[in-house]
């Protein structure tokens, strides 16, 4: 088989931060000779545009959906430069108001703004007990800029697959999507004089989508074992050779299990049936669908198509950011089935991780657990850890609470296990007592999570990283049980 011709990068020996922003021109321009047989329509506001905004932490279809706009506007545009943004006030925060006034908003901005007016604005979410008009950010801008346009095929499956994992959730645990939430939480703890997070993170993800639009382009079967099972190995094992974490504790035991999971991958669908067309950007023509934006085939295409030493730049923020979380994961899951057990009581413990709280319901043969975790920080992958444990010594049957202390936020995640029926009424409760934050004027406490079909998570919000106005929660382990003693019929 032969390998796609490596598309040109000038100046490969220049430091990181320049070859980063090569990377992120080189994606839009490359998207732009694509789109040219498309009609483009682009807004006379996208002139006056010189910043590119989103929420803290961006999920993929973001970061798609800025890379979409960047490649319909003309060349001198298209380094725009960008912006991740905390919101600390819904009604004002003057700090937004400044930038927002000559910026496009992505992914944030349709329901609290800070009284920011942006040039642009392209967000699918709506205030508490409105319909979802739209499915993703990247689903907004593909209307807005090309309206009705039948789209180049390679094109078409990427914007698909990434407006369905943010409309209905279902990403494989290494879709790209899931792999972003990692860089996250490894590259704020870069050294300064580093490449800005912010530019590196949006290089990856550009590289990447760049990587996987060129061998759609030229008809490469990069899904076949034979040819990204080979390549992806061999990459993780430079990357593991060279890698300044590899003297860390723990750090050959995260290797082994990623590298046994590399090998025996296998190219996923999504577990979606009968979604409505009427709810996503995209079609999804009555077929189940497999998933190609995957790190194992990114791995191996990404030094293909952008060469050696720039695919290896992507490529090692990406294995770095797994092998971290998977350090972290083990920490996590050790310390809960070190402090807690098999058959735990009733307790409160300092630990490794943070403060955990463990409850039961009283005089019940089959009880729920409550678990709250003050989680410190630089910890990670706690909430992932907490699922394991209770699904393996608890039949998933439990409601865990995760504090975030660097954002003061809280997330209360339902196991498989509590009823459907429970959990809903438990979200109302909430929502009733303290108020959403998705209202209009003054925001409650609770971010209620629904896809686009209007389904509940298994989740809800209180505040998170990029949204800092919302009211704080007096929900804790103690008033989750006893909510639960007056709720729980076993």
């Amino acid at each position: 088989m032969t390998d796609p011709t490596p598309l040109p990068l000038t100046n490969l020996s220049q430091d990181e931060p320049e070859l980063f922003a090569v990377i992120s021109q080189l994606a839009a321009d490359y998207l732009h000779t694509i789109l040219a047989p498309c009609a483009l329509i682009v807004p006379g506001e996208a002139k006056g545009v010189e910043l590119l905004c989103t929420h803290l932490r961006p999920h993929l279809d973001e970061y798609l959906a800025m890379l979409l706009f960047r490649a319909c506007l003309p060349e001198a545009k298209r380094n725009l430069p960008l912006q991740e943004t905390v919101l600390t006030d819904a009604q004002h925060d003057p700090a937004i108001c400044a930038s927002w006034s000559k910026a496009a908003v992505f992914g944030l901005g349709g329901v609290q703004t800070g009284g920011a007016q942006p040039l642009l604005l392209f967000d699918e979410h709506t205030a508490h007990g409105q319909e979802h008009l739209a499915s993703s950010a990247v689903a907004l801008v593909s209307r807005r800029l090309l309206g009705t346009e039948i789209l180049p095929k390679s094109l078409f499956f990427i914007l698909r697959e990434a407006d369905l994992v943010d409309a209905l959730g279902g990403a494989h645990p290494k879709h790209l999507a899931n792999y972003i939430l990692r860089l996250h939480d490894l590259l704020p703890a870069e050294k300064s004089g580093n490449p800005s997070p912010t530019l590196v993170k949006q290089a990856v993800v550009d590289g990447a989508i760049l990587s996987l639009l060129r061998a759609a382009e030229l008809n490469v079967p990069y899904w076949q074992d034979d040819f990204w099972r080979p390549r992806a190995l061999a990459q993780l094992e430079k990357y593991a050779a060279h890698s300044p974490l590899r003297e860390e504790e723990g750090f050959q035991k995260a290797y082994a299990q990623l590298k046994k999971n590399l090998e025996g991958f296998h190219q996923p669908r999504f577990n979606v049936k009968n979604a409505s067309e009427a709810h996503l950007g995209f079609s999804l023509g009555g077929k189940r669908l497999f998933q190609c934006l995957v790190v194992p085939f990114i791995a191996a295409l990404c030094p293909i198509v952008l060469g050696e030493k720039a695919g290896m730049a992507i490529m090692r923020r990406l294995w770095e950011a797994r092998i971290v979380t998977q350090m972290r994961y083990n920490t996590a899951l050790d310390c809960l089935e070190e402090v807690l057990g098999t058959d735990p009581s009733p307790c409160d413990a300092d630990t490794a991780i943070g403060h955990i709280a463990f409850r039961t319901l009283q005089g019940r043969e089959t009880s729920p657990w409550v678990i709250s975790v003050e989680q410190k920080p630089g910890m990670s992958n706690v909430r992932q850890a907490l699922t394991r444990y209770v699904r393996t010594y608890n039949a998933d049957l439990a409601l865990t609470l995760l504090h975030n202390a660097e954002s003061d936020s809280l997330v209360l995640s339902r196991g498989s296990a509590i009823p459907k029926e429970l959990w809903d009424s438990l979200v109302d409760w909430l929502v009733a007592s303290e108020g959403s934050s998705d209202q209009e004027g003054q925001p409650g406490a609770w971010h209620v999570v629904t896809n686009a079909l209007g389904e509940r998570a298994d989740f809800i919000l209180n505040g998170n990283a990029a949204h800092r106005y919302v009211q704080k929660t007096e929900l804790n382990a103690d008033k989750l049980t006893t909510w639960l003693e007056a709720h729980w019929q076993a």
